[in-house]
């Protein structure tokens, strides 16, 4: 996935850079482009890091499915860390207001 989406930011910087370096317009234009053209040029030469990125995808939805996780499952610890420090921040304010 990772692969995949740094060899289109590649494709798309390289067009830019000769699009720009040929004066075909504003940097815009030349953005705007380069866009059009690293989709076209991606799409005809990533066939293989696509599919791998298309599959990791798929099977990551159907682990989900399956599992009935949303978030992965560092990310559901964090959750959980930072609800338990919320919550013994909150308990230490209360018991503050009801002390004093």
């Amino acid at each position: 996935m990772v692969i995949y989406s740094a060899l289109r930011l590649a494709i798309f910087g390289v067009l830019f850079v000769v699009l720009y370096a040929f004066g075909l317009g504003h940097w815009v234009v030349c953005a705007v482009l380069a866009a059009v053209l690293a989709l076209l040029v991606s799409y005809l030469t990533l066939r293989g890091p696509r599919e791998r990125a298309a599959q990791y995808l798929a099977d990551r939805a159907a682990h989900r499915r399956a599992t009935g996780e949303q978030f992965s499952r560092a990310v559901e610890d964090d959750a959980a860390f930072e609800d338990a420090a919320v919550d013994a921040a909150s308990d230490e304010t209360h018991s503050r207001r009801t002390d004093g």
